[in-house]
């Protein structure tokens, strides 16, 4: 176990821009080393985004590794950094699942 928290939410936002952005709020204003993970439809599409403290890379986490394999459950693709990384898919209705699919990866990992 480590002292990384994590979050894994869906929010409303329009643009893919605004979830990078939400992703960087909440990793300021939270106090302990965090992995954030947020999902949206924008524009009637998946969209996934995913921040990885320093604490959360130096375990060897990969954000552009995890979101693909995210993706792909949206029937999409994405990539990044190892600190931030995005993707878009085609399956709206496979957001939740997604996400779901990101959490127990993450409790099982930190």
């Amino acid at each position: 176990s480590t002292d990384i928290q994590w979050i894994v939410e869906r929010i409303e936002t329009s643009s893919m821009e605004g979830l990078k952005s939400l992703c960087y709020q909440i990793k300021q204003e939270s106090a302990e080393p965090t992995v954030v993970v947020v999902g949206a439809v924008v524009n009637g599409k998946p969209s996934l985004a995913i921040l990885l403290p320093e604490e959360a890379v130096s375990l060897g986490l990969h954000a552009g590794n995890l979101i693909k394999m995210w993706a792909s459950i949206v029937k999409g693709g994405g990539g990044g950094q190892p600190h931030y990384a995005s993707a878009g898919g085609n399956d709206a209705s496979k957001l939740d699942e997604a996400l779901l699919e990101a959490q127990n990866h993450l409790s099982s990992r930190l």
